[in-house]
């Protein structure tokens, strides 16, 4: 299968994935974040966040960067994340993936992001600088 080829921008924040235990209250949440996710299930609740405004007291990986897609797509739009995913996963490199209604941001370990970026750029994507105001 062809993957589209994408607009990619490196967000400039360092993030953080936080883990809460399922029943907590929500810890107060930080307004300055590019990108806060709050997912809820039955066994957690994970926050993505803005290292420098980690939510309380959690179970926490920091030193994650950002890619973000850039540009909206159908709900239905097929290989965006595969083409982004299947290229890192044979360069070993461990993503997170947090989608929107609009788009798509892949978390990766800063360790790994200069190889991430290398590698995506090699499969046609192309990097841009970001659009987000922070």
């Amino acid at each position: 299968m062809n993957y589209p080829k994408l607009k990619l921008s490196l967000l400039p924040q360092t993030y953080a994935i936080c883990s809460f235990p399922p029943d907590c209250a929500f810890p107060e949440l930080p307004g300055t974040s590019s990108i806060l996710s709050i997912t809820k299930t039955a066994k957690e609740t994970t926050i993505v966040c803005d290292e420098n405004t980690i939510p309380g007291d959690c179970q926490k990986s920091e030193n994650w960067k950002c890619i973000k897609v850039e540009g909206s797509f159908d709900l239905d739009a097929i290989g965006v994340i595969a083409g982004i995913s299947k290229p890192l996963a044979r360069s070993k490199i461990s993503i997170f993936v947090v989608s929107t209604y609009d788009t798509d941001y892949v978390l990766i370990n800063a360790k790994d992001i200069d190889k991430a970026v290398s590698c995506l750029s090699k499969c046609g994507h192309k990097f841009i600088e970001s659009i987000e105001t922070s």
